[in-house]
């Protein structure tokens, strides 16, 4: 996949070593926040490593719905494509970046769509705090339309570091 330098759309600033756009902070926030499910296991079991309490993994356990664990799956692959968007980035991590802006974009519709059927206000139940469920489905349709909609996000997602940048990248460091 080739860089995408857009002279003229973007300062140079914008554009990392590789000369790929860098992602703006509102797109990994949205990384983030759509896979928050598997981020805290990762964060629950890094705890667990460094000996950290049972009250504490119980705390990070019970943060996790089980209906958005499925779209946070989903979204989790966009962040690891996203920590791997290194000239060496294997062909799948490339795949999945060039493809990330639109299943970020599911993802987020898919967790709408499950909050919303686990939703006790669409069953007639009652929750403690419904406005949290109702402030998390605002965020996805948010963050859905900010996906779709932003040529940055779109140009963020059309280019990976080419192989041949890590062949060159020793090569001006030993200067």
């Amino acid at each position: 996949m080739a860089t995408n330098f857009k002279a003229g759309r973007y300062n140079l600033t914008d554009y990392d070593r590789n000369l790929c756009l860098k992602s703006p902070l509102l797109l990994l926030i949205a990384m983030l926040y759509l896979s928050r499910a598997m981020v805290v296991i990762v964060i629950g079991r890094l705890t667990a490593l460094v000996g950290a309490s049972t009250d504490f993994e119980a705390l990070i356990a019970g943060m996790i719905n089980p209906l958005t664990l499925i779209s946070s799956l989903v979204a989790f692959t966009v962040l690891m494509a996203y920590c791997r968007r290194v000239p060496g980035g294997s062909r799948a991590m490339r795949g999945i970046w060039a493809r990330g802006q639109w299943i970020l974009a599911a993802a987020a519709l898919l967790d709408f769509g499950l909050l919303l059927a686990g939703s006790p206000l669409w069953h007639g139940g009652s929750a403690p705090h419904p406005e949290l469920g109702l402030l998390a489905m605002a965020m996805d349709l948010y963050f859905a339309v900010y996906l779709i909609a932003s040529r940055r996000v779109r140009d963020v997602f059309s280019a990976f570091p080419s192989p041949e940048a890590e062949q060159t990248q020793p090569a001006e460091q030993q200067r």
